[in-house]
């Protein structure tokens, strides 16, 4: 229900040719952000397995999609959509609660991806 991440960072390579009163700047290596994606707790088990796996020394990749509805919310239709490539867990936060509101459960996961593209 929740999602945060599409980032890209593109490091900075300043050179200077011998001649030249200042350095100029050329794209070095780019990398990208670790996904987050929030959600209430349900009884499935599969993303506590994942990351179990994960922290057992056998890493699964996989790719998946991000859809972004459209105000009508159909889910046939989506506005925007992104690629992730070779993703794995590194990171899952579960069950927070904030009882006094009512809320549900939460739980979050993180993943490190290696290639993010919009479709």
């Amino acid at each position: 229900s929740k999602f945060d991440g599409v980032d890209v960072e593109i490091d900075q390579i300043e050179y200077k040719d011998s001649l030249d009163t200042h350095p100029h700047k050329r794209p070095g290596i780019h990398r990208f952000g670790n996904l987050k994606f929030s959600k209430g707790v349900v009884a499935d088990k599969s993303l506590w397995e994942w990351i179990h796996k994960t922290m057992a020394g056998d890493i699964v990749r996989k790719n998946g999609t991000i859809s972004i509805l459209g105000d009508d919310k159909d889910k046939n239709k989506s506005e925007i959509t992104y690629n992730f490539y070779q993703a794995w867990p590194c990171k899952w936060t579960g069950l927070r609660l904030d009882g006094s509101s009512g809320s549900v459960l939460v739980e979050e996961l993180e993943l490190a991806v290696d290639y993010v593209a919009r479709a």
